[in-house]
């Protein structure tokens, strides 16, 4: 999909391999340049891998076994530099910095979802990154399929 500048995140992709389904929901700055992001794993219908991603603050990491895996904050230019003066003007990309689960709960994982076209689906996710709290396949399914929906309305009102 050719997208740019959408403010909100669209569900832009969809993969099915092995039985599971992966999602992509994505707001994007200019064409292939994404602001933020949150990619979900399904395993029959429940997620268990999720993956935020904010243009402004790092990139979380969440599983179903273990909660809050990883989590990393941006480089900042004081810390390129204090590596190398080298690295100012050729940075090291994806080489980031680790952060708390506290910062991923209070500044990656918010900041991603503010972009969220659908409140009740926002609720759900945050229930599960936060409380655990696993709802059932039937009530994934629905909120995958309006999600989908708000998303083909919103691209189409650009």
């Amino acid at each position: 999909m050719n997208l740019s500048f959408t403010k909100m995140m669209v569900l832009d992709e969809e993969l099915v391999e092995n039985e599971s389904l992966t999602v992509y929901l994505r707001s994007y700055l200019k064409v292939n340049f994404i602001e933020r992001m949150v990619k979900i794993k399904f395993q029959n219908f429940i997620p268990n891998h999720v993956v935020f991603t904010s243009y402004q603050f790092g990139n979380a990491i969440w599983n179903l076994e273990n909660g809050i895996v990883e989590a990393n904050s941006w480089e900042s230019e004081e810390q390129l530099i204090e590596k190398s003066t080298l690295t100012k003007h050729f940075p090291s990309s994806f080489e980031n910095t680790s952060v708390s689960k506290e910062y991923a709960l209070k500044k990656i994982i918010p900041d991603t979802m503010s972009a969220s076209l659908d409140l009740k689906f926002t609720e759900s996710l945050l229930e599960l990154i936060v409380h655990n709290k696993i709802q059932n396949q039937s009530n994934w399914d629905h909120l995958i399929k309006n999600y989908r929906l708000l998303s083909n309305e919103f691209i189409n009102n650009l």
